[in-house]
């Protein structure tokens, strides 16, 4: 299933129209979650997360898999999904940040929703990241913090 490079996925997530500091909340997300490890299996626990975004609850678990079931080697699936299909993202696009880590804040209590044990060391995982992302070379960049518009389905075969 491989690794996939925080600079690509960022590219794409940009290209379906998400703000720079939308993108960032969400791959700082996927960093605390499963390292860009596109075809993971959480380890451990009892509700085995799967994929970039560890989805793990039952009914939630189900569409995602029903939706992209090459998820294992399909990372543009999994972002496409996340971005276009599920139901927890449209208010978060909706939403205003003042900084990447609020966004990445946001995305994990709302989000991903984790048990709130893990919010501390989680904080400190998405902080790190985006302090050490470097966007690809020619990217633009707007620090804008108006909402972001809802993503554009890309190529129907990913999602």
């Amino acid at each position: 299933s491989g690794n996939l490079n925080p600079q690509a996925a960022y590219a794409y997530i940009r290209q379906m129209g998400v703000s720079h500091i939308h993108a960032l909340g969400i791959l700082a997300n996927i960093q605390g979650e499963s390292g860009f490890q596109i075809g993971v299996s959480e380890k451990g626990g009892t509700k085995q997360g799967i994929g970039l975004f560890q989805y793990s609850y039952p009914s939630r678990k189900r569409r995602f898999l029903e939706a992209v079931p090459d998820y294992k080697t399909n990372w543009k699936g999994q972002i496409g999904y996340a971005l276009t299909k599920d139901e927890n993202t449209p208010l978060y696009l909706k939403k205003q940040f003042s900084s990447p880590e609020e966004a990445a804040d946001d995305w994990m209590r709302n989000w991903e929703n984790p048990s709130k044990g893990v919010y501390t060391v989680r904080r400190k995982v998405h902080n790190e990241f985006i302090k050490s992302f470097k966007p690809p070379s020619g990217s633009t960049i707007s620090t804008s913090t108006k909402p972001t518009s809802t993503p554009q389905k890309i190529g129907r075969a990913h999602v």
